[in-house]
């Protein structure tokens, strides 16, 4: 039975063990995580654009969650994948976990 770690558009099942801090956990724990470079080829690249569907419920609802509403305003505003998330700075990890999770979730496409 695995616990789960927060912090995290794509909240991954974790093992107990793999949270001691010790190298083979934190080995384990990266093992299962997609790398960035994997993220950025799945979303298209960094020159992708993307589009909101037109007035979807969906995407109204995610909007009130502020970073996602970020997201979406920044996607509104046709900037590429690489541009949201050289403004995201620290923070683009996250930003690129939340951005697959909305194409794959279909609240945002690739253009």
């Amino acid at each position: 039975m695995g616990t789960i770690r927060p912090g995290s558009a794509s909240v991954q099942p974790v093992r107990l063990a793999e949270l001691d801090g010790s190298d083979e956990a934190r080995a384990a724990a990266t093992a299962r995580q997609p790398s960035a470079e994997a993220l950025v080829a799945q979303l298209g690249g960094l020159a992708s654009v993307f589009e909101v569907p037109a007035d979807d419920p969906c995407v109204r609802a995610l909007k009130h969650d502020p970073r996602t509403a970020v997201l979406i305003a920044l996607i509104e505003s046709e900037f590429t994948l690489g541009e949201i998330l050289d403004m995201c700075g620290n923070l683009w990890v996250e930003a690129l976990d939340v951005l697959g999770d909305l194409v794959r979730g279909g609240a945002i496409r690739a253009r």
